[in-house]
């Protein structure tokens, strides 16, 4: 669930959806993912292209018209089965370095926790710091979450209309 509450709070990329097309699971699933992008793209805004990156062959990150951010990856089969949507939280500004910290708690705090993929920042991809979270996924009580750090200048952070119901 997100809310929105005026100027004051403001639903942003912070949180995000992220869609799992999953090739073993979904017949088409990439010709699917392509589809479901270009339909959210339209009038939306496009935060990362839709190309491949270090943790999947087929990534895109949109802003839809409405201003809901959806994470769309082509999933890895050979990998551990996931949902088709995870709820995604990116740290930033402030809170950017913190994806595993957060995570290592979250998966404290709650019974039936499962850490999945770590993929971390390499050396040399400036302004993100070696070691740092680039994509982690993780489950409490039976729903999966995602977390990512980011060091480039976003115009968004979390706010009080970001939250998470399950």
């Amino acid at each position: 669930m997100c809310m929105s509450a005026g100027p004051a709070f403001k639903v942003n990329p912070s949180v995000s959806f992220m869609v799992n097309f999953d090739p073993s699971r979904i017949e088409n699933a990439k010709e699917k993912l392509d589809q479901v992008w270009k339909r959210l793209a339209d009038d939306g805004k496009i935060m990362m292209p839709l190309q491949e990156y270090p943790f999947s062959k087929h990534y895109g990150w949109v802003e839809d018209k409405f201003g809901v951010s959806w994470q769309l990856m082509l999933t890895d089969p050979s990998g551990d089965e996931r949902p088709n949507i995870i709820p995604s939280m990116m740290f930033i500004g402030e809170n950017y370095g913190k994806a595993r910290r957060a995570t290592d708690f979250y998966l404290s705090v709650f019974k039936d926790t499962e850490r999945g993929t770590i993929a971390t920042y390499p050396a040399g991809m400036k302004p993100d710091t070696e070691g740092n979270i680039m994509f982690t996924d993780f489950k409490l009580e039976k729903q999966w979450f995602a977390a990512m750090d980011s060091a480039r200048m976003h115009d968004f952070n979390f706010t009080g209309s970001n939250f998470l119901y399950h």
